[in-house]
């Protein structure tokens, strides 16, 4: 782990942060929202807690039985309590223009096609071609569950919020998700897929 302590989380819908906590995907799709700025979504920091969302849409967008996640059908209200369990390191980073290779990452990740499609082709200018910004990750499960009050500013549509400083002592005590064998074997494949379709 490096030098830096971690103060910072990326707001993710909260069936999604499950799916990356118990190991079902290791991939993170995202192009931003309306309060990302000119440049759009980056992803800017090497590590993160996951901060899970409640948007009440969410479980009708990935490919999962409803059942196996139960999300409130409302955002947290000020003062409620938010549990943060896991944190992320990214590991590799793609920018990816071509749909084929998007597609093909179809098994390593829970969203239904379309959204990600939605994702894929959405964009601020009407000339801007195309494209989704993908991250592997490295995820870790935090030893206790860290409890942070929701505050206004964890709203809105945006990727990242700024948090308390998470620290030393919560990183090493944090067990990965995928041992070293599961996430090199993972890493491969991935990058194999992406290699075939020329967009490393």
């Amino acid at each position: 782990m490096s030098g830096e302590l971690m103060n910072v989380a990326f707001k993710e819908w909260s069936i999604i942060c499950d799916a990356l906590g118990f190991g079902k995907q290791s991939l993170i799709l995202r192009k931003g929202g309306i309060h990302e700025g000119k440049k759009g979504f980056r992803f800017e920091h090497e590590k993160f807690a996951l901060f899970p969302t409640r948007f009440h849409e969410q479980e009708e967008r990935v490919r999962i039985d409803s059942k196996e996640s139960v999300i409130p059908k409302t955002e947290y209200e000020i003062g409620e309590i938010v549990p943060i369990q896991y944190w992320a390191k990214i590991d590799l980073i793609w920018h990816l223009s071509e749909w084929k290779s998007i597609k093909a990452l179809h098994k390593y990740h829970i969203w239904d096609e379309k959204i990600i499609l939605d994702r894929y082709n959405w964009g601020k200018e009407k000339d801007e071609l195309p494209s989704i910004s993908v991250a592997l990750i490295r995820v870790f499960r935090f030893k206790d569950i860290l409890k942070i009050p929701y505050e206004k500013k964890h709203g809105g549509c945006r990727s990242w919020v700024n948090f308390p400083v998470f620290t030393e002592e919560q990183e090493i005590g944090s067990v990965p998700v995928l041992n070293e064998l599961e996430f090199f074997e993972l890493k491969e494949q991935i990058v194999n897929i992406l290699d075939q379709h020329n967009e490393l």
